[in-house]
C-alpha cells in the first residue's frame, strides 16, 4: 500500500474506532491524532504518534520471529496518555488555562507537552521490536488489529493510569520526596570497561551528553562496534510493558506552580532556592572529572582507550555549559517566584 494511503488509513481507523470510545468517556476535543478532556485541576491527554520513514528512507525498527527486518512504515505508531495540571497557570507568565495543553513554546498545538506521560505497550508479539511500537505492515494487513490493540491498551491500562495520576496532592508529595515519576523501562546497556571508555570518547567527539539511545537499528555509521553490539543486544528481548516517561515539561516549575496553587509559598521558595544553588553543580563536575581521569572504565586497565586531555576538557566543558544554562533558568524562576509572592502578599 502506498505510503500516503497507509497513513490516511491509520487516521481513518483512529477516527472510526478510537474516538467514539473516547467520546463516551467524556473526551470532547479531537484532532486527527490526539484527544483531550477537561477534569478538575487537569487536562487528560491521549496522543498517537507515527514513526514512519523520514526523507524517503525507511530504517529498521527491529526483526520479526524469522529474523527478517521490520522497516518503518507511515502507519507504525505509538500511543501515549498524559496529564496536564492546570494549577501551574497560577504563574502569570504561563498565561491563562489553555483549552488544550501547551507545547514547549507555550502554544496550543497537536504536539502536546504534558506534565506526566506514559507510552502504552501493545499485547501482540512482533519479534524483536520495541514493545511500545504498534507496527503496521507495509501492506496494511494488520492495521485494524494494531488500532484495536491500542484502544484495548488505553481502556485497560491507560485510563486507569490517568485516573491514578490526577491527584495533585499526591503528585506534590511524590515530588517533594524525590519520586515524581517511575524510571523509564528502557534496558540499560551492558558495556565492557574498554567499550565504555570508547563510548564516552565518542560522546565527547560528537558533543553529546551522557545519555543517548537510538530507535531500532538507526545507528550512526561511526558508532564504535562494541557499543553497537550492546544496543542491538538490548533489543533482543524488548520489554512488552508500558514505559513511564520523564515529565515532558520542566518538572520544577510544575511542582512550584502546584505548591503555590495550594498556598504553600514557603515550601515553593525553599525548593527553588535549592534548585538555583550552584554548589551541587560544582560538586557533580568535580566528581565527574575524577571519574573520567581515574576510574578503570576510563582506561587505567586499557591505556590505549584512555581519553586524551583535549577530549576530557571538551567533555567537561559541555557538561559545565549545560549545567550553567540550567542554573540561569533556575535563578530566573526564583526571581519571578519571589516577585509574585511579594506582590500577592502585599
Amino acid at each position: 500500500m502506498a505510503t500516503v494511503e497507509l497513513a490516511k488509513q491509520l487516521r481513518k481507523a483512529i477516527k472510526s474506532k478510537v474516538w467514539p470510545a473516547l467520546k463516551e468517556l467524556g473526551f470532547e476535543d479531537f484532532t486527527e491524532m490526539a484527544a483531550w478532556r477537561h477534569q478538575d485541576q487537569c487536562i487528560d491527554c491521549v496522543m498517537f504518534q507515527t514513526h514512519g520513514p523520514k526523507y524517503g528512507i525507511a530504517h529498521t525498527l527491529g526483526r520479526d520471529e524469522a529474523g527478517r527486518a521490520l522497516l518503518e512504515t507511515s502507519a507504525t505508531f505509538s500511543l501515549s496518555v498524559g496529564t496536564y495540571y492546570t494549577g501551574v497557570h497560577i504563574f502569570p507568565w504561563l498565561g491563562p488555562i489553555p483549552t488544550r495543553p501547551l507545547n514547549s513554546r507555550g502554544e496550543s498545538s497537536k504536539n502536546v507537552t504534558t506534565h506526566r506521560e506514559i507510552s502504552l505497550a501493545r499485547s501482540i508479539a512482533m519479534g524483536k521490536i520495541d514493545g511500545t511500537l504498534f507496527y503496521v505492515r507495509t501492506d496494511g494487513s494488520n492495521l485494524d488489529d494494531m488500532v484495536d490493540d491500542a484502544l484495548a491498551a488505553f481502556l485497560s491500562r491507560g485510563l486507569r493510569w490517568i485516573e491514578e495520576t490526577r491527584d495533585v496532592d499526591e503528585y506534590i508529595s511524590w515530588g517533594l520526596n524525590g519520586k515524581p515519576f517511575t524510571p523509564t523501562a528502557r534496558t540499560p546497556l551492558k558495556l565492557s570497561e574498554e567499550d565504555q571508555a570508547t563510548f564516552i570518547k565518542w560522546l565527547a567527539d560528537h558533543g553529546m551528553g551522557s545519555q543517548v539511545y537510538f530507535i531500532g537499528n538507526n545507528y550512526p555509521p561511526d558508532l564504535p562496534p562494541g557499543v553497537r553490539v550492546a544496543f542491538e543486544a538490548s533489543l533482543d528481548k524488548p520489554q512488552m510493558k508500558d514505559h513511564t516517561a520523564m515529565d515532558t515539561a520542566p518538572y520544577g516549575e510544575v511542582l512550584l506552580g502546584l505548591l503555590v496553587s495550594r498556598g504553600r509559598w514557603d515550601e515553593a521558595v525553599e525548593l527553588q532556592r535549592r534548585a538555583a544553588d550552584p554548589a551541587p553543580l560544582e560538586s557533580r563536575l568535580a566528581e565527574l572529572e575524577h571519574s573520567v581521569r581515574n576510574s578503570e572504565s576510563m582506561g587505567s586497565i586499557h591505556p590505549d582507550s584512555r581519553m586524551q586531555e583535549s577530549e576530557i576538557k571538551r567533555f567537561l566543558a559541555r557538561e559545565r555549559k549545560m549545567g550553567l544554562l540550567i542554573l540561569v533558568r533556575q535563578q530566573e524562576l526564583l526571581d519571578n517566584l519571589l516577585i509574585l509572592r511579594d506582590t500577592t502578599k502585599a
